[in-house]
Order: C-alpha cells, then sequence, then structure tokens
C-alpha cells in the first residue's frame, strides 16, 4: 500500500522532477560538471522508472527525423569498429552521452512554457553570478597572473566555454527583454544592467572565440532589425553603426599591428661592448626578434642576470618559470619589453612586483594589465611573428592550432574514407604531430575544430552522415526562421571552427541542453521571427 501511495506520487510529479533535472543541468553548466552529470542522471533515471516502453518507442519511430541530432552519437559507437585505443574511444562516448537527451525528451518529457522560462531565466542568472565570481577571484585572488593566464578565469572549463554561454545569454536577453510579448520580466531594467555587464566581461575574457561569436550574433540582430524595420531612414542609421561596429576593431588591430612592428632605432655598427661593470654584452646581429618594438637580442650580458636575478629571487635564474619555460628567456623578453639592457641595471630597475609576474613566467610588461585588449591583440600578433621567424609554435596557443591543423589534414589524406577511429584521434594527431612538427611533446594535441575532429576520426563518410544530421532537421523544420534557434545554432557553428565542441563535458552538454529546449519548444518561441 505504501508503495503504490509512493508510486502514484512519483507518478503524479515526474514533470516537476524532469524540470528540477534541468534546473540543475542550467546551473551546472556554469558551476559544476557534477551538476551536469546529476541533471543528466536523473532525466535517464526518471525516464527509466516511468515505464511505457512501447509507447515510447513509438513515439521515437514517429519522430526519426526530429531525433536525428542524437544519431551522432551512434556515429561515434560505429568508429571504434576501427579504433585501437578501445579505453580512450569509451571515454569519448561517455562524454556524448549528452547528444541522447533528445531521444528523452521527444519520448516522454513535457515541459510546459512556464517551465522553460525559468530554466532559460536561471541559465540567464547562473551565467551574471558565475562571471561575478570569476572576476573577483581571478582580480583579486589571483596574485601575479597576466593576460596570458586569463584561459583560469572561469569557474568551470575554459574560458572560451564561459564566452558561448555569455553569448547565449546575451541572446536569451534581447529575447526576453524586446521580443517576447507577454512580458514575464517586471523588472527589465535590471536585465538592461546585466546585458551590458556581459558584453563587458566578453571583452574581460579576452577569448577570440567569444569576439568572433559576439560580432555573429550581432550581425545577425541587425539583419533581423533591418528586416522588421519599414523606414529607409532608420536602416540607413543602423547599417551605418553595423559599419563603424566593424570599422573601429578593424583600424584599432592594425594600428597595434604598426606598433608592433616599430623597431628602435639602433646603430648596430657602434653597440656597446662593456657593461658598465666592466662585462662583456653579447649581441646576435642577426636576430630580429623584439618586444614592444625593441630588439630582444642585443645588449645581453647573462654572467651580470645571474647574479643580480639570483639575489632578488628564489627561483634560480637556470631554472624553469611557473608556466615550465626557461626563465633567463623570461627575463630577457621582460626586460626587452621595458627597453632595459640584460644586465645588472636592468634587473635592478625591476620592482618586487614585476620579479613575481616574471616568476610566473609572464614576459612582457604589457602582459601585467590581465584584461587589456590591446594586449591580448599583440600576445597574438607576437605568436604569429615568432613562428613565422622561428618555425617554432610551442606554447603559443595560436600557432600551434596552425600545427594542429596540418596534422588534421594530414591524417585525413592518410585516413580519408573511415578515418583514424573514435578514440584514436588524439593519438593520431600525436604521432603525426611528432613526425610534421617541431612541437615539443607536452603541448602535442588534436586539432580545435569539430570538423576537421569529426573527418579525422570517422572519414568521409562519417563526416557526412554528421553534417546531415545536424543540418537536415534545422533545414526541414526551418528553424532558422525561429529567432533563439539562429541566434543559438550561430554560436554553435562558429565555435565548431575554433572550439571542440563535442569534444568536452561543458560543450556536448552545452549543445544538447538547449538544442533540445529550443528545437522541440520550438512554437512557444516563434512569436519573434524573419
Amino acid at each position: 500500500m505504501g508503495n503504490n501511495i509512493l508510486y502514484n506520487y512519483y507518478k503524479k510529479n515526474i514533470n516537476k522532477l524532469y524540470f528540477y533535472s534541468f534546473i540543475l543541468i542550467s546551473i551546472g553548466l556554469l558551476f559544476s560538471r557534477i551538476l551536469i552529470s546529476t541533471g543528466f542522471f536523473l532525466i535517464f533515471f526518471n525516464w527509466i522508472f516511468e515505464g511505457n516502453f512501447k509507447l515510447k518507442f513509438e513515439l521515437i519511430k514517429k519522430n526519426k527525423v526530429k531525433i536525428f541530432i542524437s544519431l551522432i552519437f551512434f556515429i561515434y559507437v560505429a568508429g571504434l569498429i576501427n579504433t585501437s585505443n578501445l579505453i580512450y574511444g569509451l571515454a569519448e562516448l561517455k562524454i556524448k552521452l549528452p547528444l541522447l537527451l533528445p531521444i528523452f525528451y521527444i519520448s516522454a518529457i513535457k515541459l510546459n512554457e512556464k517551465q522553460i522560462n525559468a530554466i532559460f531565466h536561471f541559465f540567464i542568472v547562473s551565467v551574471f553570478f558565475s562571471t561575478i565570481f570569476a572576476f573577483i577571484k581571478f582580480q583579486f585572488f589571483k596574485d601575479f597572473f597576466s593576460i596570458e593566464d586569463i584561459y583560469e578565469i572561469s569557474i568551470v572549463g575554459l574560458n572560451l566555454h564561459l564566452s558561448l554561454l555569455v553569448n547565449f545569454a546575451i541572446c536569451l536577453i534581447l529575447y526576453y527583454i524586446f521580443l517576447k510579448k507577454e512580458k514575464i520580466l517586471k523588472y527589465d531594467f535590471i536585465y538592461l544592467i546585466i546585458q551590458v555587464w556581459f558584453i563587458l566581461f566578453l571583452f574581460i575574457l579576452n577569448s577570440l572565440t567569444g569576439y568572433f561569436v559576439f560580432f555573429s550574433i550581432v550581425l545577425i540582430n541587425v539583419i533581423y532589425v533591418l528586416i522588421k524595420i519599414k523606414i529607409n531612414k532608420f536602416k540607413i542609421l543602423i547599417i551605418s553603426i553595423l559599419m563603424l561596429f566593424i570599422l573601429i576593431p578593424v583600424v584599432y588591430t592594425i594600428s597595434i599591428i604598426n606598433d608592433f612592428y616599430k623597431f628602435e632605432k639602433v646603430d648596430f655598427k657602434n653597440l656597446e661592448k662593456i657593461t658598465i661593470s666592466g662585462n662583456n654584452y653579447y649581441h646576435n646581429l642577426k636576430s630580429k626578434r623584439k618586444e614592444n618594438g625593441n630588439i630582444i637580442d642585443i645588449y645581453i650580458c647573462k654572467k651580470e642576470l645571474e647574479q643580480e636575478w639570483n639575489k632578488k629571487s628564489e627561483l634560480k635564474f637556470n631554472n624553469l618559470d611557473k608556466k615550465n619555460q626557461q626563465l633567463s628567456e623570461t627575463i630577457i623578453r621582460y626586460l626587452s619589453s621595458k627597453g632595459l639592457r640584460k644586465d645588472s641595471s636592468g634587473i635592478s630597475k625591476l620592482t618586487k612586483k614585476e620579479i613575481k609576474y616574471i616568476e610566473n613566467g609572464c614576459a612582457n610588461y604589457l602582459y601585467i594589465n590581465k584584461f587589456s585588449i590591446k594586449s591580448r591583440i599583440y600576445h597574438i600578433i607576437w605568436q604569429i611573428d615568432t613562428f613565422i621567424k622561428t618555425g617554432n609554435a610551442t606554447g603559443q596557443s595560436i600557432s600551434q592550432r596552425v600545427e594542429f591543423y596540418k596534422s588534421s589534414i594530414s591524417l585525413i589524406k592518410k585516413n580519408f574514407w573511415f578515418g583514424v577511429g573514435t578514440g584514436d584521434v588524439m593519438d593520431e594527431s600525436k604521432k603525426e604531430l611528432s613526425m610534421i612538427s617541431s612541437l615539443e611533446k607536452g603541448y602535442r594535441n588534436r586539432v580545435h575544430n569539430q570538423f576537421l575532429v569529426v573527418f579525422t576520426g570517422l572519414g568521409l563518410f562519417g563526416f557526412i552522415l554528421f553534417f546531415v544530421f545536424l543540418f537536415y532537421p534545422v533545414l526541414k523544420y526551418k528553424l532558422l526562421n525561429n529567432y533563439l534557434f539562429l541566434n543559438f545554432f550561430t554560436i554553435v557553428l562558429v565555435s565548431f571552427f575554433s572550439v571542440n565542441t563535442l569534444e568536452t563535458q561543458l560543450g556536448v552538454s552545452f549543445f544538447s541542453f538547449f538544442y533540445t529546449l529550443l528545437f522541440y519548444n520550438k512554437e512557444k518561441f516563434e512569436k519573434a521571427i524573419f
């Protein structure tokens, strides 16, 4: 009797349990992988415990096209056939389990509009508090961290993952404030303030992927407004604002590039040979390396550098810094960035704070400003310039991507039809890089591009199926006419070109979670369409 009462209570509240599971995931995306896993587990548990499997399978068969996105999971299962590293392959499948969410949703879950709106609002609030906590943590509790360490700002995952979530939160706020006719929000002004903070935070994050995604959704929204507005004068104004929006960053970047390639005026024929202390300088006249326009490989006296540095720091001159880089090189680059000579006099001009930054691997005084857009752009230019001149991309995130692309293209050529297998992409990528690249062992990785990862792992046939399962349902049900789905899908596609979105728990959970909510509830969000 007691069991029947409990079961009846469970059956009566199954919808609420599903709803709370979705809330857990929406919060977990920002704060905890455990919450994400718990949310998905509860959805699976509820689906099993609820029973009615005959009806559920009938619903799945009836909506075959609508679960195409979940079939991507089974392409990876098929990819195990030619996988050598089965353990890694199974681990990859475990990460991709959230792709099955649409199957559970289409066959059992029926969230109403109020619940879905609540999930979205929980997500927006979670993003807000996550960004506040991340900013406080990095600004006040991460001493001597520079612009190069910005990837550590996120509470969960990397800054580029956080940038995707912030961008989608921006789209949700735009929808609720300006496009949803039945107002749920009583205080739109609060969301407007949060919106401004989100945009500012994107620039604090300094994620290139975040920037590209943001500019993409801005373009989408401008096109939307242009279609809606009938007055030509307003259209001209909006187009002009858009042009400025594009032109200002371009001009700003060009100005930084010009500054980067400005050389200090040096009379190479009359370089001083002796330091103030009477020791010999080393000058490499062939080297063109520079920091902030200052030539690195001149006016170097390692004897004085070592003596003076070892007096000021517990990290010895010939050791590695805290990023496992050669400390002596970090010191020389930092001094060069300030236009100082690499001798005892140069070391004497460094503050205690600067010593700590150098110990932590900061090689340019510009990078001390954690939230500088200029520093981020400069750092990217330096990486590209160094890679072009030396051919070595080790430790340089942008330049390393070039090497990853090369290895991926090479592997695709060798394994064109069926790929290397679900579990072998990482192993084969590292092996290929060891043969074609100068990247050091610890920096070898698979390519940061979802489409290329799929092609590398699953070959042409797997890639075609992936492409069909991803795009066909969207086109068939005209989801690009749906404002929220279009913005979400834009974020996903842009991310695919620079991030392995479906290769990490956070990425695949973000994709599957919001794809499911927006796809299977599209009629609830069709009030604002093109």
